[in-house]
């Protein structure tokens, strides 16, 4: 039976001639999978038109059909049949008709529920709020819906207050209403009513109505930062199950086996390796936190239309500070350890592998629409490296200053400084639209700090027994292979196979020139 002999391994990864055939026959293939895949996808044979006639059909745009309650309350709160349902009181459009209602036009149905459903639209559409109230008030108090009419039609007359308590009346009434628990905490918030806002969030049948993402900012408005701790843990594990997850994981995997015959692998080294990039996931959801702080309470935000200098100190004092302020924190444990161990090449990659983890953390979010784009392959040649490096870097001076009992601070403090001006210099010129015409520098800039980078750790790299490690050339070259031909392949399912092929060409032909300047650091390794 053929096996692999790690030797051979090692050997093929060294072999220039055979990266070479890997990565033609890898693209080769790719193309004739992507061009299958083309075929099969729902845009091939005009099936575009099929299938928005499905969705016409799904969503009911056909004119004739008799309306449900609940579908009679979302027409009278958006004056569309088939939009979005609203989930709460802010998803109102406050269209007033000019027609009044037909007497028989809830005949289908019972007059219990087509009263309540006619005083609404008279206070709702017809502009009789104060009539409409008071026929709602005058009906049974138990009765399904009453309380949450008078709710909106309290809350669009400005009784803030008041519209809360009918909110919350029909909460406590009906176990169903998923509506009312949510805009009862609207309320909340818009009263500015803290303590309400707490109390409310505390109960797990108000606090899951609302997205972990909506939970984020609903709990830094109340300033309950307990609430807030937990609202970002559901937040981040919830990010694990996402899309983006999958070409995350991938492109992290291949730095992380591009780092990992820097040195002599063991079990201690693979365990604290693991435990630190775990530690760089931590700093990315401890960067949540202080963004929400940063932003919703102290008001330190991005402004699109402030000047240039000011959005330029956004991004140094704010962004590029924050992460790796935070970043550098999770790993001083690591940097102690390395530092009793006198070992500054597991400093450099320990510090690198932390912020591997946040970059990770980070890309989640960015891969969102999964891998069908080509965002994972710009991102594994820009931004892991740019976050790795650069944590590498000013991990590399903490761990030294202590080995040498704080001397050399200065030197840190030069480091730490340079990279978060570089961090910020960076998202400058990708994020404030004045600085667009340099953003084809950013990958000489990404380039030079991977050199700042690199250098120091081919310099401290234990090289006995390196032949006999694969080479972080070939982990580079057939990685980023199968990462831009998995990409080519996914994106031919939602996109025409030319225009596939043609992003997969432009995209990899843009950073080709970034990649052959990683590639000159792991030449000769």
């Amino acid at each position: 039976m053929f096996r692999l002999n790690p030797i051979q391994l090692a050997h093929w990864s060294r072999d220039r001639q055979f990266l070479l055939r890997a990565a033609a026959f890898l693209t080769v293939g790719s193309v004739v999978i992507a061009f299958i895949v083309s075929l099969c996808s729902p845009l091939s044979s005009g099936k575009e038109a099929e299938i928005a006639m499905i969705k016409s059909i799904i969503n009911g745009e056909e004119t004739g059909k008799t309306l449900s309650r609940n579908e009679w309350i979302t027409f009278l709160r958006t004056g569309s049949r088939s939009g979005p349902v609203p989930r709460d009181c802010r998803g109102i459009v406050t269209r007033l008709h000019t027609v009044p209602s037909e007497p028989n036009e809830f005949e289908n149905l019972s007059e219990q529920e087509a009263e309540p459903l006619a005083l609404y639209e008279r206070g709702l559409r017809l502009g009789e709020p104060d009539t409409a109230i008071t026929g709602l008030k005058s009906l049974p108090a138990g009765l399904r819906y009453r309380n949450e009419f008078l709710g909106d039609l309290c809350f669009l007359s400005g009784d803030l207050d008041r519209a809360r308590s009918h909110y919350l009346e029909e909460a406590s009434q009906h176990s169903d209403t998923r509506y009312s628990r949510r805009s009862a905490v609207v309320m909340a918030w818009r009263l500015v009513d803290r303590k309400m806002m707490k109390t409310l969030l505390a109960d797990p049948s108000f606090r899951n109505e609302f997205s972990p993402g909506e939970q984020l900012h609903l709990f830094t408005d109340a300033r309950d930062f307990r609430g807030l701790a937990g609202a970002v843990y559901r937040y981040e594990t919830i990010q694990f199950r996402s899309p983006g997850f999958l070409p995350a994981v991938f492109t992290a995997a291949i730095w992380f086996l591009i780092l990992m015959p820097f040195w002599q692998v063991t079990k201690q080294r693979l365990a604290v390796s693991a435990l630190a990039f775990t530690a760089g996931i931590l700093s990315a959801a401890a960067t949540i936190f202080a963004v929400l702080i940063q932003e919703r309470i102290q008001g330190f935000h991005h402004n699109p239309v402030d000047s240039p200098l000011n959005q330029f100190i956004y991004f140094v004092a704010g962004v590029s500070l924050r992460e790796e302020t935070l970043k550098l924190l999770f790993f001083v444990p690591f940097a102690i350890w390395s530092a009793h161990r006198k070992s500054m090449l597991e400093a450099l990659i320990l510090a690198s592998l932390v912020g591997l983890g946040f970059a990770f953390k980070e890309n989640i979010s960015y891969f969102e629409s999964g891998i069908v784009s080509f965002t994972a392959w710009m991102r594994f040649l820009t931004a892991n490296v740019l976050h790795f490096s650069l944590t590498g870097i000013s991990g590399y001076y903490l761990a030294r200053m202590i080995r040498y009992k704080f001397h050399g601070m200065e030197t840190f403090l030069f480091s730490f400084i340079a990279v978060v001006l570089a961090h910020g210099v960076y998202n400058s010129i990708i994020a404030i639209p004045s600085l667009s015409s340099y953003e084809p520098l950013t990958t000489i800039f990404v380039a030079a700090m991977a050199y700042q980078f690199f250098d120091p750790l081919r310099d401290n790299m234990d090289t006995y027994g390196i032949r006999q490690r694969i080479s972080p050339l070939g982990v580079f070259v057939l990685g980023a292979s199968l990462l831009a031909c998995g990409l080519m392949i996914t994106t031919s399912w939602v996109t025409p196979f030319r225009f596939a092929l043609g992003i997969f060409a432009s995209s990899v032909a843009s950073l080709i020139p970034l990649a052959f300047a990683y590639i000159s650091r792991f030449r000769d390794l």
